[in-house]
């Protein structure tokens, strides 16, 4: 199994993985085998949920309207669909994450109190 199906079963479980470097500390994405800055090895390793809201967006796209925003978890930023209550530099969790039928990731933010 490569490592894009592995990250896709780990989302049917409602996990989010990415690929990351023990030589460098860092979450590496998109997923790649070998670091892109020391080229070691990588590992999947779950993605801490807890995060801040770095950016803030609206969407008027038809059957995608709604708030977006960049959040960044231990140095991996994430886009995720979001309230319009959660403002920027305030703590966010990754409270749901899928594939949709075109093999997209999607994430969801929650306001951390």
């Amino acid at each position: 199994m490569n490592l894009k199906e592995k990250i896709f079963e780990k989302i049917k479980d409602g996990k989010f993985l990415s690929t990351f470097c023990n030589q460098c500390k860092k979450h590496i994405w998109p997923p790649s085998n070998n670091c892109k800055e020391c080229f070691g090895i990588t590992e999947l390793k779950d993605v801490d949920n807890k995060g801040i809201l770095l950016e803030i967006s609206y969407s008027h796209i038809v059957d995608q309207k709604g708030y977006f925003g960049i959040g960044d978890f231990s140095g991996l930023r994430i886009i995720g669909k979001m309230d319009s209550n959660i403002e920027i530099g305030e703590p966010i969790s990754i409270s749901k994450v899928r594939a949709n039928k075109d093999n997209k990731i999607i994430v969801e933010f929650d306001k951390l109190y």
